[in-house]
């Protein structure tokens, strides 16, 4: 039995353009914890908001569609086999970033740096059982059910969402509880695949 814990790093950049730029404001996310502070970053005055938003909403259904096509297992088999015979990585193989797509103009990449760094400490369980070790009863039912994966992300209070058979998405302060966690490996799936 292999359960893959991930605090994607996309998807952590996209969550902070979402608050920095305050875009894409019909697609509501739960409140972050803690608050990125945004520094300088602010949309490019080159396009205009709606434009912007129209790009980051495109991008962060792009970047959940990416989980859906490559489980972690299949990811590294595959890259192994094709690192044989190509000096390159497929794109195909690496999550959306907002960078990548759209460049780094308008974020403040500091402040980035600072968030991540904050989220990285936070999370940094020293001394402690891992989340899924006390909660091992619910994790091996959970992993019976097809889950590989959990998602955290840096959102407020209990969240919970099985966006794939394979993957869960928790709020770090869900993973955290055990009584939460326990409960969130029961989710059922949201969306069809």
């Amino acid at each position: 039995m292999v359960i893959t814990v991930d605090a994607p790093n996309n998807i952590i950049e996209f969550l902070f353009i979402h608050s920095a730029w305050r875009i894409a404001s019909e697609q509501p996310l739960p409140v972050l914890v803690p608050e990125p502070h945004h520094g300088t970053s602010s949309p490019p005055p080159d396009v205009d908001v709606q434009e912007w938003s129209r790009r980051w909403q495109h991008t962060w259904e792009r970047a959940w569609q990416w989980y859906s096509r490559w489980d972690k297992a299949q990811l590294r088999a595959e890259w192994l086999r094709l690192s044989q015979t190509h000096p390159r990585l497929d794109p195909a193989f690496q999550p959306p970033f907002w960078g990548m797509e759209h460049g780094r103009d308008g974020i403040d990449g500091e402040a980035l740096a600072a968030w991540e760094e904050q989220l990285r400490r936070k999370d940094d369980r020293t001394g402690s059982k891992e989340p899924e070790v006390v909660c091992l009863p619910a994790v091996i039912a959970a992993w019976r059910t097809g889950l590989t994966t959990v998602l955290t992300l840096p959102y407020e209070g209990y969240f919970a969402e099985r966006v794939l058979a394979t993957h869960l998405v928790v709020s770090n302060q869900t993973r955290t509880d055990p009584q939460l966690y326990a409960r969130a490996l029961t989710t059922p799936l949201s969306r069809q695949e």
